[in-house]
């Protein structure tokens, strides 16, 4: 967490916005449910969350290091039925059962094949069952002013959100929707402490509207939600 999240504030008020998104959009379009699966949970930074709308949930991740750290933090915890490491787009046929949900944030960025995960996922899921992906977005105007992407080249294929609400609506999902996540740039003049309350209160706006073509520029992420 301190890594990802917490050790620059841009990057703290990323966390905020993000943590909002999410609880929004279980609070308003899926509400509790019996099983679900977070893919690519990492060390659990939205396992917690995830718990409070779930009875049961399975953690997918494709690093067994981050997953021996969310079985520490998750021993004792009844509610975590299956911790399964590998890569998604190769080994979810190895998951067992149907979800409720399917859950994943930050992920799809290191996955070769974005059409595929949305189609393996479609696959788990009851009817009635949703899909939630929250990814970086390759018009954010930092991306754009570094010219490569900025976490590096691990990332390798950001998707933007046209071509990712296309292929749910390609593999049959309903109701798809996008909204802008975390909001804000590591430069000026949203990199000080005024631009981040700025950005704050933009993001306690828009990301109950949907995403458009005005709000890319400061959109680091977003979220695209579907219902089978």
């Amino acid at each position: 967490f301190l890594h990802r999240w917490g050790n620059h504030p841009v990057k703290r008020s990323h966390y905020r916005h993000t943590k909002r998104a999410i609880e929004s959009i279980f609070d308003k379009q899926v509400g509790h449910v019996e099983d679900l699966l977070e893919v690519g949970c990492g060390p659990g930074v939205w396992t917690d969350t995830m718990l409070q709308h779930a009875k049961r949930v399975t953690l997918f991740d494709i690093s067994e290091e981050m997953l021996k750290v969310a079985r520490n933090k998750y021993r004792d915890n009844p509610n975590i039925t299956a911790y399964v490491q590998g890569d998604y787009i190769e080994d979810a046929g190895r998951l067992t059962g149907k979800f409720d949900v399917i859950f994943s944030s930050r992920a799809l960025e290191y996955m070769s094949d974005k059409r595929k995960m949305v189609m393996l996922s479609h696959a788990l899921l009851r009817t009635g069952g949703s899909l939630i992906i929250i990814t970086k977005n390759p018009a954010w105007r930092d991306k754009k002013r570094e010219g490569k992407h900025v976490d590096g080249n691990i990332q390798t294929d950001w998707i933007g959100w046209h071509r990712l609400a296309g292929l749910f609506r390609d593999e049959g999902f309903k109701q798809v929707s996008v909204n802008p996540v975390a909001l804000g740039s590591y430069h000026a003049p949203f990199n000080n402490r005024l631009g981040i309350l700025v950005s704050d209160l933009m993001a306690a706006l828009r990301y109950q509207r949907a995403m458009r073509e005005s709000y890319d520029s400061l959109s680091e992420s977003y979220l695209v939600y579907g219902k089978k």
